[in-house]
């Protein structure tokens, strides 16, 4: 997704920031695309409706089939330490 794809998906970038967590600000220091991380953010935030761009994968990435790939939320991420709690 480009920059723009995410702005108009929230309104704005101030809704976009809010989204994300992170302060409006930081959205213009990005180029045309989110960085990587933010897309796989806004892939999950969005349930998949903005995809992340396949040419910002890491080139590993790039051979997973996008219909299979998925992004876990944190709170989904389950810690060894977490297991015999």
């Amino acid at each position: 997704m480009t920059k723009d794809q995410a702005r108009q998906f929230f309104g704005n970038y101030t809704k976009l920031a809010k989204a994300l967590g992170i302060k409006q600000p930081s959205i213009s220091l990005w180029g045309e695309y989110p960085p990587l991380l933010r897309q796989l953010q806004l892939e999950a935030l969005t349930g998949g409706k903005l995809k992340a761009e396949p040419d910002a994968m890491p080139p590993m990435a790039t051979n997973v089939d996008p219909e299979h790939r998925s992004v876990n939320s944190p709170a989904e991420i389950v810690h060894t330490d977490d297991r015999n709690a």
